[in-house]
């Protein structure tokens, strides 16, 4: 069973399917410095394992194991998030103004300039757009697409 993840920080309806009910909740908030490796087990095989992560990211739960995840985990996932962001941002607003012809100077798809004496090579205008995957998703992958030229923007930014 697949649930699609509600993001709304008022509805824990999916707490109902979870593989830790009725578990004793000391498990999941252990000392500092206790193995967490019993709770991660539960959370493992849980099919509400990404809403409690996004509840628990949602909300800042700073304590416990939630989604699997502990904090020090849940904190490098807030900081590749917000790392990914930028670069979308910085994409989007580098494309935008690349499009418009004149890129942003320190703009990440800002061209460098042209050594004096050497000529630039055109960007083939009917260049196949290819696409990989490579780091981002919560299974490691994020897709990218790399347009003609080799400008690389995430897919769906």
């Amino acid at each position: 069973m697949k649930l699609a993840v509600n993001t709304d920080p008022e509805d824990r309806s999916w707490q109902d399917y979870a593989s830790c009910l009725g578990v004793d909740r000391d498990l999941f908030f252990p000392e500092r410095g206790a193995s967490t490796r019993e709770a991660k087990e539960v959370c493992r095989g849980c099919v509400v394992r990404e809403h409690c992560l996004e509840y628990a990211l949602a909300n800042g739960e700073k304590f416990g194991i939630w989604g699997g995840t502990s904090e020090s985990e849940r904190r490098g996932i807030r900081r590749q998030r917000v790392l990914a962001r930028r670069v979308v941002q910085e994409a989007a607003t580098g494309a935008a103004s690349f499009v418009e012809g004149t890129p942003q100077a320190g703009s990440a798809l800002a061209l460098p300039e042209t050594p004096a004496g050497m000529a630039e090579a055109p960007a083939a205008p009917d260049a196949p757009v290819q696409t990989f995957t490579e780091g981002g998703q919560p299974d490691g992958r994020e897709e990218v697409a790399v347009l003609a030229g080799g400008l690389a923007v995430a897919a769906g930014a």
